[in-house]
């Protein structure tokens, strides 16, 4: 058994050892595009839906807090 010295002769022996799977067939594309599923919507759509549910009620009890002040101020 001969033991491999140069880097060229590893890069070489590398190659010779994963051509076999080359042999196998085509490979498929990769896909370019994301094609979200149902259940990927769904999970936006709840994402976007808790987001609101928990900002505009806080803008709406802020804005109130803040309109009185400034009534009460103008009394």
């Amino acid at each position: 058994m001969r033991t491999i010295d140069t880097p060229t002769e590893v890069h070489f022996a590398q190659a010779q050892r994963y051509r076999s799977y080359d042999r196998a067939g085509p490979r498929p594309p990769k896909p370019t595009t994301v094609n979200p599923g149902a259940l990927d919507l769904s999970r936006l759509q709840f994402a976007f839906t808790v987001s609101f549910h928990i900002v505009f009620p806080a803008m709406s009890i802020g804005l109130a807090r803040f309109l009185a002040v400034r009534w009460w101020e103008r009394s």
